[in-house]
C-alpha cells in the first residue's frame, strides 16, 4: 500500500447494509470522509478498536470518495480505483452493495 509523507496508509471497504469502515495504518486522531452522499461535506468517522467507521448508513451504489486524516490532504484510499471527478481531482470509487 502506498503510504505519505508521515507513514500513513489507507483502505476503505464498504459492508453490507451500507456501513462505510476505513483502515488507517498509522497513527490517526481524526478521521474524515467525503463524497457525493455527503454534497462533499466533511464527515467525521468514528473510531472501533483498530478501525474507523462512518457513523451513518449509506445506500446502495457507486460512490466516489476522499478521505483525510488528522486534517491532512484530501487523498484517495489506496484499496480503491480511482476516476478524475469534473474538477480534475482524483477520487477514488467505492461500491456499497
Amino acid at each position: 500500500a502506498y503510504a505519505d509523507a508521515a507513514g500513513t496508509a489507507i483502505t476503505m471497504a464498504a459492508g453490507t447494509g451500507g456501513t462505510l469502515r476505513v483502515q488507517v495504518y498509522g497513527s490517526a486522531e481524526v478521521v474524515e470522509v467525503m463524497g457525493e452522499f455527503s454534497d462533499w461535506q466533511p464527515l467525521r468517522l468514528e473510531r472501533d478498536g483498530d478501525v474507523w467507521i462512518l457513523p451513518r448508513r449509506l445506500q446502495s451504489g457507486l460512490y466516489r470518495v476522499l478521505i483525510r486524516v488528522d486534517g491532512g490532504e484530501w487523498r484517495t484510499p489506496d484499496n480503491l480505483p480511482r476516476t478524475e471527478d469534473e474538477f480534475g481531482t482524483v477520487v477514488g470509487l467505492v461500491v456499497v452493495p
